[in-house]
């Protein structure tokens, strides 16, 4: 519902999965920045990059504790190499 003209930076950034306090039994996608991105949230950049026309910074985020390892950087790497080929 936010004006998509008004967006002037989107960040991406993976999370981790939590039990919801307020309904027990439910799973919450919490955005810790902790883990590689969704492959989904590439698919919504692509859909949603070309209708915001006033965009001028897109962020991949993730935390330095989360790249600890030679597969994690691999991992940001690629997710990095992916944004950027949607935002050219």
């Amino acid at each position: 519902l936010y004006p998509l003209d008004r967006v002037r930076e989107i960040h991406l950034s993976g999370g981790s999965w939590a039990t919801s306090a307020s309904e027990p039994g439910r799973s919450i996608r919490r955005d810790t920045h902790d883990e590689a991105v969704p492959p989904e949230l590439f698919d919504w950049l692509t859909a949603v990059i070309g209708r915001c026309p006033n965009l001028k910074l897109v962020v991949l985020e993730q935390l330095g504790t989360g790249l600890q390892t030679e597969t994690a950087q691999a991992r940001f790497q690629t997710d990095f190499e992916r944004m950027r080929g949607i935002v050219h």
